[in-house]
């Protein structure tokens, strides 16, 4: 089975650092992840200026789909903290894309695309390219997440997402949303909804604590 691990950055900002510069924190987390367990890893550090900068990672999906099994998108403001945790454990072939919805929000506006797992199937090819006919989300604030949260209340289409608690694969790090929030041995902290600025101060810390595989095995000698 064939994954890949990508993500995306620009070189703008938000209240702090630039997202380039947070980068450098978060992106040897995936590297580091995709290399332990023979994933590919893609970074893109463009963006299409004819829609919001959060539509980059539709592009690369619908650019890497055809080439694998599953892809993982992690987010620029996301750290992977616990590198013992394989995506072959976390898919579901009865279906197409897994995400995490807080319990603290209905109607799915809980729904959070900054980490995604998809399944390279036909529909969720057909399915993201559909998301890019939604141009009534191009430049809104919830950008693509607000078309996914739109599509998936439509029953046919919510059949084919799997929504997992944030603790899964999405930790946030928000004081209102206690258990929605990361814990050590937690897969990925995603620090959503905040400035660069305190991001930047948290990945700082985040990055000396990950939790990897033991790099020893014991070697055993016959004793007669």
């Amino acid at each position: 089975m064939k994954f890949l691990v990508y993500t995306f950055h620009d070189a703008g900002s938000h209240e702090g650092c630039s997202f380039k510069e947070l980068a450098r924190l978060t992106m040897p987390s995936k590297q580091e992840y995709a290399k332990l367990h023979g994933y590919d890893f893609y970074v893109r550090e463009d963006s299409n200026p004819e829609r919001a900068v959060g539509w980059t990672k539709i592009d690369i999906a619908l650019d890497k789909i055809e080439n694998y099994d599953w892809i993982l998108y992690v987010e620029c403001d996301a750290m992977i903290m616990n590198q013992t945790i394989r995506l072959e454990n976390l898919i579901d072939n009865n279906y197409d894309i897994i995400i995490a919805d807080s319990k603290y929000r209905s109607d799915y506006t809980g729904v959070n695309t900054g980490v995604m797992l998809m399944k390279c199937s036909p529909w969720s090819r057909d399915f993201l390219q559909s998301l890019n006919e939604k141009s009534e989300f191009f430049h809104t604030n919830w950008f693509e997440q607000g078309a996914i949260i739109q599509a998936i209340r439509n029953d046919d289409i919510r059949l084919h997402f799997k929504l997992v608690d944030n603790r899964l694969f999405n930790s946030y790090y928000h004081k209102d949303t206690p258990d929605d929030n990361f814990r050590f041995g937690d897969f990925i902290c995603h620090c959503a909804g905040t400035s660069n600025e305190t991001r930047h101060a948290l990945f700082s810390e985040l990055s000396q604590r990950i939790i990897k595989p033991p790099t020893n095995t014991l070697i055993e000698t016959p004793f007669f």
